[in-house]
Formats: structure tokens, C-alpha cells, sequence
């Protein structure tokens, strides 16, 4: 019985896979369960329920607006902690595109990290930071 469970998911989660279309931001399907983004500007915290992935993609472009205008916006999914401490994983991007830091953020979002968005004016380049 439990093989037969596990082959139906398995069978159903393929399927599903292979209906999606690829986009930037692979790994949150069109259609999902409501989630929450716990996330801060400039060290104000927030919580925003996301109902699918129009929405994660506004929010998204959002966190790279602010960030351009000079604020420092961190952001994870669900509820793990926004605030880590030094000892933890990090790893750092940066890009001058829009695009590339969506798509970063995005996939460091859906792996499980707490992202830390910043915008340099000098260079013209977004600062990603992602912490777990």
C-alpha cells in the first residue's frame, strides 16, 4: 500500500512539473498554497501572505525598487528567522541587471535562504546576500 502512495505522488508530481512553464522564477509554481514572507526595510519588520506567483514576482520587483532608492531590504519565506547570526552560510551576488538579481534572489528564496537585497549607486550594481 505504501509503495502504491508513493508511486501515485511520485506520478503526480511529474505531471505537474511538466505543465509549468520555465520563467525567472522557477520554483514557485503559478498556483500555490498561501505562504508567508516575513521581511524587513530597513530593519522595520513586515509579514506580506502570498497567494501565488504573480504576486511573488510584484513583490519581488518591489524589493529591487526600494533597493535602488537606498534602502536595505531582507526577506525569507515562511517563518524563518530574518536575523542570523555571523557564524551561519552566506554567499554574495551582485549584478547590474534587474533580471539576474531577481532570479538570484528568487532561487536562494526558494532554497531556504534569508535574502539580503542593497543597491550600490557608485557602481550601479544590486548587492544579494543570502544567509542560512
Amino acid at each position: 500500500m505504501k509503495i502504491k502512495i508513493i508511486l501515485l505522488s511520485t506520478l503526480l508530481g511529474i505531471s505537474a512539473i511538466s505543465c509549468t512553464k520555465d520563467t525567472a522564477l522557477d520554483g514557485i509554481p503559478s498556483q500555490v498554497e498561501n505562504y508567508l514572507v516575513t521581511y524587513s526595510i530597513d530593519g522595520e519588520s513586515f509579514y506580506k501572505t502570498i497567494h501565488n506567483k504573480d504576486e511573488w514576482s510584484a513583490l519581488l520587483d518591489n524589493f529591487l525598487a526600494m533597493a535602488r532608492k537606498g534602502h536595505r531590504i531582507t526577506f525569507t519565506k515562511g517563518n524563518q528567522r530574518l536575523w542570523t547570526d555571523a557564524s551561519k552560510e552566506i554567499k554574495t551576488f551582485s549584478t547590474e541587471s534587474k533580471q539576474e538579481a531577481i532570479i538570484w534572489c528568487n532561487q536562494m528564496t526558494v532554497d531556504g535562504w534569508t535574502v539580503t537585497l542593497e543597491f550600490d549607486e557608485h557602481s550601479g550594481k544590486y548587492i544579494c546576500t543570502a544567509i542560512r
